[in-house]
């Protein structure tokens, strides 16, 4: 790893942890120079904007929790489903910021021009994580985006909760997620009335 690397990350480290706390739109290069005893001017050295920063950031927490996630998929038969919901409720529970700041960079790609590459190059490793799933799984290709869907929609819908200060949200993502992504493996279809008898559909 180079100088510039290291440096790179340390100052990424600071940017995550300004960010997740202020949110992507509240956060300036000075706020993030002030919490890494920088100047604004060393981090336009580094990054030539706060796009450039943000999405540094994300690629580079995204990489290390895909490696994570796909590990799972590496266990065998009910293993492999429990692991994976397990895996996704700490990462609500734990790391709901950087996962804030993903959902921030998706969204703020249907408006800004800089995000849109870096959207697709980010999430394009997520959904080959579904792959690597489905495949351990012994289940049919055309399953992916559905599955995709399916789960990323019910994280940031608890992510969101968790971060609204529901400090349950991520038991409530598994009490949901775990029945529903069982039966679908097992019988080829979601099972409503599992999440429902534990009082998780609102």
């Amino acid at each position: 790893m180079t100088k510039r690397v290291k440096k790179k990350e340390e100052l990424a480290a600071f940017a995550i942890e300004t960010m997740s706390e202020l949110g992507y739109a509240r956060t300036s290069l000075r706020d993030i120079a002030k919490s890494s005893d920088m100047s604004v001017g060393v981090l336009h050295y580094y990054f030539e904007d706060k796009i450039h920063l943000l999405t540094f950031c994300v690629r580079q927490f995204k990489e290390q929790f895909i490696a994570d996630m796909g590990k799972f998929t590496l266990e065998s038969g009910d293993r492999i489903v429990k692991g994976f919901i397990d895996g996704l409720s700490e990462a609500i529970q734990f790391e709901s910021g950087i996962h804030c700041l993903w959902y921030d960079i998706r969204n703020q790609a249907l408006f800004e021009q800089g995000f849109k590459q870096d959207a697709v190059e980010i999430e394009e490793p997520m959904i080959n994580v579904i792959v690597e799933l489905l495949a351990a799984l012994d289940k049919p290709p055309e399953w992916l985006m559905p599955i995709y869907l399916f789960i990323d929609g019910t994280f940031r819908f608890y992510l969101q909760k968790f971060r609204l200060g529901d400090l349950n949200a991520h038991e409530e993502f598994v009490a949901f997620m775990l029945p529903e992504l069982e039966s679908l493996v097992e019988n080829g279809r979601f099972s409503g009335e599992a999440a429902k008898a534990r009082g998780k559909i609102a």
